[in-house]
């Protein structure tokens, strides 16, 4: 042995370590926890799960506060939320802030501690191998997935483990390495996508109950603050399913919809604050940069340190005035302050002597089944659209363009069923010449099926040329038209209203060209064209009749011109169908006479 070997050895006074007592008075150790902080108890450091997290006044040190509500999707995101408790608690023990809401003054030193972690954590990375060994193991399961046939790489990769062909230390680094691999990678936890529905069903159930919108918002911050990709998340039919689930029934289906617009501009507020928080935190450095010029090496070195307290109240300032929504694009500015339902009030009903007349008769050669259904389905849509419908001031009736028919083709079958017919019997004779053939010497034409048909060619009826022709051959003396309406005034007219059909006559392009238009602005002129037809009269529509103001964009009607087309409907003894299917089997079921 050495004589460097002796004194090593000689130097010590026992066999046993002495246990040095250094006490830690304020803040946390240095060194972070590892994944032993996962149980209740690291030492005499305790991990508290609280349901609303807020800045503690002080005097507890050697607690890391973690929000209960974030569930991580993975054992390497439950890492990081612990990782990013402790390092605030390091960064911000002994730090006070002037700020109003603590639980947002929470979240932003979360989400710069989260930052710090990720700077950290890349560094240890590097040295445990970085991208050299990530891309070494992933290449491992990948051609293990091709050998073993597994085309989802997460359940070859559990597999893996279970065989002991990778270690759970390699798989932790490779989670670890894709979460960190940048130095500016993404702060926040993955979000559970099947959670976030849940979630915002909750905080539109609360806001129906108190109906504050910044309280809402807020909510949505602190909901999630700490998680990324949420925007992702939520569809727009997603938001429109829970709007429809809390609204309440007897709200009309455009207040509904106002709700649903009005909920959806919330949740992005929220969403934009968090992401512009999380922007900051990202785009802000972390040390001190001093650059200072080298004389002996001619060149410019930077000396990096520790950020002042000044310093860090800047940024923890700059990411909490995000999640206030004191940015552009979060803020409150432009909204209204409660949900457009709860300011509806129902119309008060008329007076006795202004009720409209009796009801719409049916034609009595309609069976019950679909007297009912027909009934059914118009009481509906009256009680959405005329009872309960909330209107405005300055919607009137629009102005139609009566278009003159023009056909281009025959119905065959219908022109056999209204060509005049030779017969044996009758009492002025036509044809004298036939006495000495078949004696059929009188004229007469046989009785067939008619009626009036006008269709809201608006874009939701879907009426198509070949329905057309099919009730046509129905009712062969029926009168076919449509009505579609202008985005804005043309040429002094409001929209479009043509004749499709005419005693088995057809214009084929007159669909088509309703369908170049989307809107319903002349309801009213085409109904009064339909009253001047023959019955039974059949109007083609869900009801939802609109307007259109001073310089003809459509808009919601007044209530004296709604209630117009309401007792004109009544008055006139015109049928309102939803859907063509009904309009066919009613068209059957007339052709059929005794």
């Amino acid at each position: 042995m050495n004589n460097y070997q002796t004194k090593k050895m000689s130097k010590p006074t026992s066999l046993f370590r002495v246990k040095r007592n250094n006490q830690v008075k304020l803040g946390l150790p240095s060194v972070l926890p590892n994944v032993s902080l996962f149980a209740n108890q690291v030492r005499k450091y305790k991990v508290l799960y609280s349901s609303t997290p807020e800045i503690k006044d002080g005097t507890d040190f050697h607690s890391i506060n973690v929000p209960k509500w974030i569930a991580p999707t993975s054992d390497v995101d439950r890492q990081y939320l612990v990782e990013t408790a402790v390092q605030r608690e390091r960064l911000f023990a002994n730090m006070n802030f002037r700020k109003k809401d603590m639980r947002l003054l929470y979240f932003a030193q979360m989400l710069w501690a989260m930052r710090w972690v990720n700077y950290s954590s890349k560094k240890v990375l590097v040295k445990l191998g970085g991208s050299r060994r990530y891309d070494e193991l992933k290449a491992k399961v990948n051609q293990w997935n091709i050998d073993n046939g597994w085309d989802n790489n997460e359940e070859g990769l559990r597999q893996m483990i279970v065989e002991e062909d990778i270690s759970k230390s390699q798989v932790a680094f490779m989670e670890r390495w894709r979460r960190h691999a940048s130095y500016y990678a993404n702060i926040g936890l993955k979000i559970d996508r099947s959670d976030v529905e849940m979630k915002i069903y909750r905080l539109v159930q609360q806001l129906y109950q108190h109906n504050d919108s910044r309280r809402f918002v807020r909510d949505v911050v602190y909901m999630f603050a700490l998680q990324t990709e949420f925007k992702y998340n939520i569809s727009e039919h997603q938001i429109q399913k829970i709007v429809m689930a809390n609204v309440p029934f007897d709200v009309p289906i455009d207040v509904q919809q106002e709700d649903v617009s009005y909920v959806r501009n919330l949740i992005h507020r929220g969403f934009e604050r968090v992401r512009q928080a999380t922007s900051s935190a990202q785009r802000l450095s972390i040390q001190k940069s001093q650059w200072r010029y080298d004389h002996e090496e001619e060149n410019w070195k930077v000396r990096n340190s520790n950020l002042t307290k000044s310093m860090l109240r800047y940024r923890i300032s700059k990411i909490y005035n995000a999640l206030d929504g004191q940015n552009y694009g979060g803020s409150m500015r432009g909204l209204p302050t409660e949900l457009p339902s709860k300011s509806y009030v129902a119309p008060k009903s008329k007076p006795k002597e202004e009720m409209t007349p009796d009801g719409l008769t049916l034609p009595k050669e309609l069976s019950d089944e679909l007297k009912k259904n027909i009934m059914d389905r118009a009481d509906h849509n009256h009680k959405r659209h005329f009872v309960d419908h909330r209107t405005n001031a300055g919607g009137v009736h629009g102005v139609g363009n009566i278009h003159k028919f023009k056909p281009n083709a025959r119905v065959h079958k219908a022109i056999r069923e209204l060509r005049k017919r030779n017969h044996d019997s009758g009492v002025v004779p036509k044809n004298m010449h036939r006495l000495t053939t078949d004696r059929k010497v009188f004229q007469n034409r046989k009785t067939v099926a008619g009626g009036s048909v006008m269709i809201d060619c608006s874009g939701s009826m879907g009426f198509s040329s070949s329905d057309v022709q099919e009730v046509v051959e129905l009712l062969p003396a029926s009168w076919i038209a449509g009505y579609t309406g202008y985005s804005r005034k043309r040429d002094g007219f409001d929209g479009d209203i043509r004749i499709i059909a005419d005693n088995g006559r057809i214009d084929t392009e007159a669909i088509s060209e309703l369908a170049m238009h989307g809107n319903n602005s002349v309801d009213f002129e085409a109904l009064k064209l339909l009253a001047e037809k023959p019955e039974p009269r059949l109007w083609v529509s869900d009801q939802q009749v609109i307007g259109v103001d001073e310089e003809g964009y459509p808009c919601t009607l007044a209530t004296d011109k709604l209630k117009e087309i309401e007792r004109f409907v009544l008055l006139n003894n015109i049928i309102p169908i939803n859907d063509i299917d009904m309009v066919k089997k009613v068209a059957k079921q007339l052709s059929v006479k005794k």
